[in-house]
């Protein structure tokens, strides 16, 4: 299974990256959604683990850009460090 982490802080991209690829998944890692989504559409991700405190975007924005483009790629939110959890709309 490969993967795409867009995550900007330094500390807990690491960190997830580290425990994933522990777990025997392929990480590729993203600081921007502007840097993840040239990422997705070249490569066959099976999931894209977006934070949702990112300074250019969310997933409210890169998922109709990736769905725009044909791209069905699961895409769920995971809070940073100092975030809560919260509902996410599904994509259409």
């Amino acid at each position: 299974m490969r993967i795409l982490l867009v995550e900007d802080d330094a500390s807990s991209a690491l960190l997830s990256r580290s425990v994933v690829e522990r777990a025997g998944f392929a990480v590729d890692v993203a600081t921007t959604t502007q840097a993840g989504l040239p990422c997705a559409m070249v490569t066959d991700y099976d999931v894209i683990v977006l934070d949702l405190g990112l300074p250019d975007g969310n997933r409210l924005t890169i998922v109709p850009s990736l769905r725009r483009r044909g791209r069905a790629i699961p895409v769920p939110a995971r809070p940073g460090p100092t975030e809560r959890a919260s509902p996410v709309p599904a994509a259409p």
